[in-house]
């Protein structure tokens, strides 16, 4: 029996950790209570932190308005410092320049933005991070933490804006998008925070297409999309309601030291899991795999920023 891990008598959960139960229990318990992840970057995942930390500075600079001229070498400093830090596999095609032509075509794309950045407390939210309280489950109380890509105000009113990254896009990548639990959890968490109501959210998409047969990795217009979904006072309940039934669970898991393994999700649309080879291994030795040169640890958390080129941003709404 493990007891379940709590901060000053509170649970904290958070829309990744979340995504880890729900594909499978001893994926969590590896990755989120272990907090053991690969030594190797997955190349996609990768990336797409890389072209993060792109919008990050553009944002941050520029506000709503369009990129000038000069910010643009900023902002691909910020992603390749990124890559330094975490470096892509040397012969993957999406690398520093490929993240470059991206930024270039989006910055072309998106000039000035139909919206302007929200703030709260004076500071703009972007890649803000929250914790917010989100109820009670067998008494303890839970506590919804994560970081908003951006708040954002048009004519409609306020959204949750998030950056996404995809090989594809069509009904399947759309339909994904519109039921996503994290979006709503944004939506929601963004709406506990500035009190007043929140039309939904918005995914800010971008299309990593592979090389052609002639080795050239296209980027045009058609790789930029946004996806707009408006949410109501009961589908942010339901998802609330959702989150708190299924933390139930993970504490049964917790007090029962019980991790079932989901095969399902041992290989996927990108591949095997994180913990496939672990997870082949016999019971006895999984932890010993765990321990092993493969593995580092899992120190990442949406409540702080790591990355060397993050500064604190206090500057007014644009």
């Amino acid at each position: 029996m493990t007891s379940i891990p709590l901060i000053d008598g509170a649970f904290l959960i958070d829309n990744s950790t979340l995504e880890h139960y729900q594909a499978c229990a001893w994926f969590y318990y590896a990755t989120d209570i272990r907090l053991r992840v690969p030594v190797a970057n997955r190349a996609g995942r990768n990336f797409g932190s890389t072209l993060h930390a792109g919008w990050r500075t553009r944002y941050r600079m520029c506000g709503a308005d369009a990129v000038p001229e000069g910010a643009l070498p900023v902002i691909n400093q910020s992603m390749q410092e990124w890559l330094e830090e975490h470096p892509q596999p040397e012969d993957d095609f999406r690398n520093y320049d490929h993240a470059c032509r991206i930024m270039a075509a989006y910055n072309e794309q998106y000039g000035n933005e139909p919206f302007k950045i929200v703030a709260l407390a004076g500071k703009r939210i972007i890649e803000s991070s929250f914790v917010v309280p989100l109820g009670t489950v067998n008494t303890i109380p839970i506590l919804y933490c994560g970081r908003i890509d951006l708040g954002i105000e048009d004519n409609e009113g306020i959204w949750s804006f998030d950056h996404k990254t995809a090989f594809q896009f069509g009904g399947s990548f759309t339909d994904q998008m519109e039921q996503d639990g994290g979006q709503r959890g944004y939506t929601w968490a963004l709406r506990k925070k500035l009190g007043t109501s929140v039309v939904g959210y918005k995914i800010n998409a971008v299309r990593i297409r592979r090389p052609n047969k002639d080795g050239i990795t296209p980027v045009d217009e058609t790789d930029f999309l946004r996806i707009p979904k408006h949410l109501s006072e009961e589908d942010l309940e339901d998802w609330r309601s959702d989150v708190l039934n299924l933390i139930e669970h993970i504490f049964y898991c917790h007090t029962h030291d019980q991790w079932p393994r989901s095969r399902r999700s041992c290989v996927g649309r990108y591949g095997r899991c994180d913990m496939f080879d672990v997870c082949t291994v016999a019971r006895g030795s999984r932890e010993a795999a765990l321990e092993s040169n493969l593995f580092t640890a899992n120190t990442w958390t949406p409540l702080n920023i790591t990355s060397k080129n993050e500064t604190n941003d206090n500057s007014n709404n644009s």
